[in-house]
């Protein structure tokens, strides 16, 4: 039985990023039994078959027509055996530790529904990817022509938790779905990805729901991945990302009557 089994969702133009995410799976988890799901999301460059070249030993799914990120996750979630389950995308590369050292975390602190690592960006630099609820303030700011100007306002600040060196484990609000770890009995509890939420806000969901469970959303520092972010945010507000964006909030709103947060 696997401790830990490691779900990539990978579209169309993700082929070329799909080797290395593996190659660093094996690499750095030498030191776990572990099972990876590779959900090739219908794509038109062959995922599906460059992973199974790959790692042949990888789990390999289709889902009968395209589906948004927290599908595709569920369906890989759905067959995956670990007590452990990390969600990844193909522009992320673990480094020495990062899935041991998470394990080791989950292990150890057993009210911990999901636990995130440190990412970086392609140049060493951190990236911001564990955050604090959403406020209208920061909503506004942070989309839009206008976002370069207001990145160092207080509200937007505080929203990408940008006033914390980022150093210490914390329990945090929710962290993107880059890469995650979560718990199976946390999973049978709260339940998936909300399949609703094509793309965004189905992590903040997803993590907003642990909470309201009573489990722990975690940033664990010690353990630490590249993550190729392809700066594909929505800064124009005529963009598919802004409009997928817009659509997501509004459902998040209705779901949780109004309330970004807690």
């Amino acid at each position: 039985m696997p401790q830990l089994s490691i779900v990539i969702t990978a579209s169309t133009g993700e082929a070329e990023l799909l080797p290395d995410c593996l190659d660093s799976i094996q690499n750095t988890c030498r030191g776990l039994r572990y099972e990876v799901i590779v959900v090739d999301n219908r794509s038109e460059d062959g995922c599906g078959r460059i992973a199974t070249a790959v790692m042949p030993d990888a789990v390999v799914l289709s889902p009968p027509r395209k589906y948004g990120f927290g599908a595709n996750m569920n369906l890989g979630m759905s067959v995956s055996r670990g007590r452990y389950i990390m969600i990844a995308n193909p522009d992320v590369r673990l480094l020495d530790g990062c899935a041991e050292g998470l394990v080791k975390f989950m292990d150890e602190n057993s009210d911990v529904g999901i636990a995130a690592p440190k990412l970086l960006n392609k140049d060493g630099s951190l990236q911001f990817s564990c955050r604090r609820f959403h406020t209208p303030a920061s909503l506004l700011l942070r989309r839009g022509p206008w976002a370069k100007w207001f990145a160092d306002s207080p509200a937007v600040k505080r929203f990408m938790m940008a006033d914390w060196d980022h150093a210490s484990v914390a329990d945090i609000d929710w962290a993107i779905g880059a890469c995650l770890v979560v718990r199976r009995e946390a999973l049978e509890e709260v339940g998936g990805f909300d399949e609703r939420f094509f793309l965004y806000f189905e992590d903040v969901d997803w993590c907003l729901r642990m909470h309201k469970h009573g489990w722990r959303v975690c940033y664990v520092p010690h353990a630490v991945a590249i993550h190729f972010y392809g700066q594909h945010s929505a800064r124009s507000l005529l963009s598919r990302a802004a409009k997928h964006h817009f659509i997501s909030l509004v459902k998040f709103l209705i779901k949780h009557r109004g309330k970004l947060g807690i």
